[in-house]
């Protein structure tokens, strides 16, 4: 059975400064129960034309480059997926599946230069001990600018994705889609000497089901803006205020404390083509306002998990829709 795809020979790796794959364009590692690394050692392990990487149901790998660390050193040490031995400056697509001991991607402080800067999509689905995609004590190694999909599935141990530095460089998001997650928030709230501004000038679709701790996009003052949002699904996130219909807005829950929306309404609305509610959100959202006015791009509605009176305000919203147009 395979435990690592690289073996060390110490009388070779000695006579060389760092493993260089040339020309290695796709790694993909699946189902591979006893696999524990991609190589181990301490010299940089360099794949400079590598696009894409799939890892998945490698149920023992917790490190893509195992360096043994000194007794010392192991306690309340948690080791990252993707280490500063590893470069990988042309990874446009990284896919990481069922990695039972996956814990961090990264570590702020250990990682390559100008590795994962090219990163277009990044999918994330069913690594329970994994809690964020970014952590907190990050300083600039990493950036997503030319991110453009981001999935994130089926991972409860997750409460944010990343700090407020990484989502204000997303220009190029095009795609977000978080599901079955035990997120509380999006952006996680840090120190900051003014209130953030969430730019996402690319997006245009956005997926949002089965996240029950979800409270809101950032927890702090902030301003968000997503000029070409066309198609958006909330479904299952009974802990947010889905809309504002001013912007910033902080709404008030029923025990009177400010919690901010998670979308400017009036802004939103006007370019969206496709819309999915539960019809608790619908109904709250749309039944004493005016708003159905304003959609005039709209193709496509979906609305779930009925009860009575959201079908009266489901039928009220498609008279006033009908006579808009």
């Amino acid at each position: 059975m395979i435990e690592e795809i690289i073996t060390k020979d110490e009388e070779k790796m000695a006579a060389i400064d760092k493993i260089i794959i040339p020309h290695l364009q796709s790694i993909v590692l699946e189902l591979l129960p006893n696999l524990t690394n991609f190589y181990s050692g301490t010299k940089d392990l360099e794949c400079p034309s590598l696009k894409s990487i799939t890892i998945a149901n490698c149920s023992k790998m917790e490190t893509f480059v195992f360096t043994d660390l000194k007794e010392k050193d192991r306690s309340d040490h948690t080791s990252p997926f993707f280490s500063e031995k590893v470069a990988f400056p042309s990874l446009e697509v990284m896919v990481l599946l069922h990695l039972d001991n996956l814990q961090l991607i990264w570590h702020p402080q250990q990682l390559h230069v100008e590795s994962f800067c090219k990163l277009k999509e990044v999918r994330v689905e069913f690594c329970e001990k994994l809690k964020t995609i970014v952590p907190s004590n990050y300083h600039g190694l990493l950036t997503f600018h030319n991110l453009e999909k981001l999935t994130v599935e089926n991972c409860w141990s997750m409460k944010s994705l990343f700090p407020v530095t990484i989502a204000t460089g997303l220009m190029q998001l095009n795609r977000l889609r978080l599901s079955f997650c035990g997120l509380e928030t999006i952006v996680f709230e840090e120190e900051v000497n003014r209130a953030p501004r969430f730019l996402f000038p690319q997006l245009t679709y956005i997926h949002l089901s089965y996240l029950p701790e979800l409270k809101c996009f950032y927890p702090g003052l902030h301003t968000t803006e997503w000029p070409m949002l066309n198609n958006l699904r909330v479904y299952n996130c009974k802990k947010i205020k889905t809309y504002a219909s001013e912007f910033p807005s902080f709404e008030k829950k029923d025990d009177g404390e400010s919690q901010p929306a998670l979308f400017p309404l009036e802004k939103v609305i006007p370019n969206l083509e496709v819309l999915g509610l539960d019809a608790h959100d619908f109904r709250l959202t749309f039944l004493h306002c005016d708003l159905a006015e304003n959609f005039g791009k709209l193709k496509t509605l979906s609305v779930s998990n009925f009860d009575d009176e959201s079908v009266a305000s489901l039928f009220d919203f498609l008279q006033r829709l009908v006579s808009a147009t």
